[in-house]
């Protein structure tokens, strides 16, 4: 019996008990106090249990993955108890493991912090309390949804009802989970932004929201956006200056300034992104464009020290203005290193480098492969990879392109792997979920940054729904 089966059956014998950040525990600790049957004294009464540590010790890498049950259907309470059923079921929810340096995978552990006010009896029979702190560890408590990875530091798990901010060396857990939830950053891939202050930017019902980290035990909010503004999308700068599109009809298009100040963009739009230096760069299909069918100008905006604005028009050439077939860059990927910044379209892949300090704004071309579908792309230090499917092809190819000389290579180019999902590290370390071609399992591998592939667990039934390298 492999690894992943040994860890279902033990998951699936446990009872579930969901528990927020901030909710009750349902049940007294190990460490309760015996009530004396005379007095009924001591006694507690929890006042918190919250949310304060998960279990990352030795990890290489996080994925969420759905557990299905669907056997002769026994309730958890009853495979507990040995009880049957003669009625079929299916559970099924959303759980979190690691995978260890070693290759190993483990379930996940949470520990709260229950604090207790404890009645008692002293020696001279006089009532009294007290506060009293517990660590109280416990699995199944939560349903992970999505895992963020924000900085070198932190990165965010989003619960079903809440979001943490976990510290990726200590697994310890801050919360801002009681203040707002991020929301989906509608016209960008990427939901959550930070600056170089360490501050956190993220929607919430059509605003933006600023969640200050600078005392991490007690985190703050503000919303940076007018109250009368409905924001779709945005980006930030280091200084954490934000361009922002909403409203319809580009009402609410805007650069919002790290001292609070506004600067008005056009309601004609058709694209935005962070570029080089700080610098926003809008795409503008005003009236003289489609009179013209010039196709868009591309616009830059800087905001300057003294909080000034400089606004240019930048060259665009013919190549890269229609290189999509369309000239709006809602939902592209963006990879940006110190001097490049590259736009890759979401549907087909084409490869836009708009911003490089030596040339001008080009199409980067794949010896004239075209895609049909392109399903994530990442970016290591030296590295950005793009999955998707090519056209004509039902086969998915992950490439690996340089972003020094934009050579590439194909990893599994035997077509040995059917990829759902992978994640990359800094340093080119790959883990990923694929339907394995000879024996139509479902496998979560390994590829180091030398492409050579290992396996941590074949199942039939494993697929993640979300898959993140912890470094």
């Amino acid at each position: 019996m492999n690894k992943f089966i040994k860890l279902f059956l033990i998951i699936t014998s446990l009872s579930i008990i969901f528990v927020s950040c901030t909710g009750e525990a349902n049940s007294p600790t190990e460490n309760s106090p015996t009530e004396n049957p005379t007095t009924g004294f001591p006694k507690r009464e929890l006042k918190s249990s919250i949310l304060s540590k998960i279990n990352i010790d030795n990890a290489n890498a996080l994925f969420i993955s759905e557990n299905q049950i669907n056997k002769s259907p026994v309730s958890n309470r009853q495979a507990i108890s040995g009880e049957t059923s003669s009625t079929n079921s299916l559970l099924s929810k959303n759980k979190l493991f690691k995978i260890t340096d070693d290759g190993v995978i483990e379930e996940i552990i949470y520990t709260y912090t229950n604090t207790y006010t404890e009645t008692y009896e002293d020696e001279n029979g006089e009532i009294k309390e007290k506060e009293v702190v517990e660590e109280e560890i416990q699995t199944e408590t939560k349903v992970p949804n999505y895992i963020y990875s924000l900085s070198e530091q932190y990165f965010i798990i989003k619960f079903e009802e809440d979001c943490c901010l976990v510290d990726k060396t200590s697994g310890s857990i801050y919360e801002f989970t009681k203040i707002l939830s991020p929301e989906k950053n509608l016209l960008r891939p990427k939901d959550i932004y930070f600056d170089s202050f360490g501050n956190i930017y993220f929607l919430n019902s059509g605003r933006i929201v600023k969640i200050d980290t600078s005392n991490i035990n007690n985190l703050s909010y503000t919303f940076i956006t007018p109250e009368s503004d409905t924001v779709y999308g945005f980006e930030v700068n280091s200084y954490g200056d934000c361009i922002c599109y909403g409203n319809y009809g580009g009402s609410s298009n805007r650069i919002i300034k790290r001292n609070g100040g506004l600067y008005n963009l056009p309601a004609t739009i058709q694209g935005y992104w962070l570029g080089l230096k700080d610098i926003f760069y809008y795409l503008d299909a005003d009236f003289e464009t489609y009179q013209s069918s010039l196709g868009p100008k591309l616009k830059s905006v800087k905001v300057n020290a003294d909080f000034t604005v400089t606004a240019e028009e930048k060259y665009i050439n013919d190549a890269v203005r229609w290189s999509t077939g369309s000239y709006s860059h809602w939902n592209d990927y963006k990879i940006m290193t110190d001097n490049r910044v590259l736009l890759i379209d979401k549907d087909e892949g084409v490869i836009n480098e708009f911003d490089n300090e030596n040339t001008e704004p080009r199409v980067i071309n794949l010896d004239g492969k075209k895609f049909d579908k392109v399903l994530d792309i990442q970016q290591s230090s030296n590295y950005y990879y793009i999955l998707g499917k090519l056209k004509g092809s039902s086969q998915t190819i992950l490439f690996k392109i340089s972003l020094q000389n934009d050579s590439y290579t194909t990893l599994f180019s035997d077509d040995s792997y059917d990829v759902y999902m992978f994640s990359v590290s800094s340093e080119d370390e790959i883990s990923f979920n694929a339907l394995r071609m000879e024996d139509g399992k479902k496998v979560i591998g390994n590829v180091d940054n030398n492409g050579q592939v290992s396996i941590v667990e074949a199942n039939t039934n494993i697929e993640t729904v979300c898959l993140k390298k912890l470094n």
